[in-house]
């Protein structure tokens, strides 16, 4: 579980660490992801490394890095190797402050390529299997402090249902994104440094004048 950070009411883009979703009442695995119709679960955590970056301006989201995929039992991994992730999403719905959601009105599955959601999970050389995205009809994708399945309301919880589909293929499996996201902090340009310092050095000058 992971509390909300602040950030500028300016910036226009977001990211987050993705951590796996301690959801163990019903399942032995620790994921972030979980992909039914491969039988898979995977990890953002344990060597892997995803971030999510959410552009408030252009409505875009999009989930980069890499997974360890387990097997049942928290800590048991099926390779030593991580996957590759790679997932993006369009016209999402702004609900402020880097919290957002996806519109129901725009939901499709056609083999990836032309709803709002798609990309892949690949491991090594392998085929890549392929991401989609849920038919319309409710929110398929968000992120936001609404405590989903934890009791501290204050955690980020990203959650979101996706259809893969591989080699032009639809599976009949829905499955799903489950996590916890931890805000990264947009470090100030250089820009900002040097205002910061002109004005301090002003208060220097200032202060200097008043003693003389």
């Amino acid at each position: 579980m992971v509390a909300i950070s602040g950030s500028s009411a300016m910036a226009a883009t977001y990211k987050y660490k993705l951590l796996d979703h301690p959801e163990r009442a019903t399942k032995t695995h620790e994921y972030g992801l979980r992909v039914d119709a491969y039988s898979k679960y995977f990890s953002f955590e344990n060597g892997g490394h995803a971030i999510l970056t959410y552009n408030d301006e252009t409505f875009e989201v999009s989930i980069k890095g890499q997974m360890r995929e387990n097997a049942a039992g928290a800590g048991n991994f099926v390779s030593p190797g991580l996957w590759d992730v790679h997932y993006s999403i369009s016209n999402v719905y702004d609900l402020g402050g880097g919290f957002f959601q996806s519109r129901t009105d725009k939901g499709s599955a056609d083999g990836g390529s032309g709803g709002n959601g798609s990309g892949y999970i690949q491991y090594g050389d392998n085929a890549p299997l392929a991401l989609g995205q849920k038919n319309a009809g409710s929110i398929y994708f968000e992120l936001d402090d609404d405590g989903h399945r934890l009791a501290d309301k204050t955690a980020i919880v990203g959650r979101g249902w996706v259809n893969p589909w591989f080699q032009g293929v639809q599976t009949t499996s829905t499955n799903d994104f489950l996590f916890t996201a931890e805000l990264i902090p947009t470090p100030l340009p250089a820009a900002g440094w040097l205002l910061l310092a002109g004005f301090g050095g002003l208060g220097v000058m200032k202060r200097r004048r008043k003693k003389a």
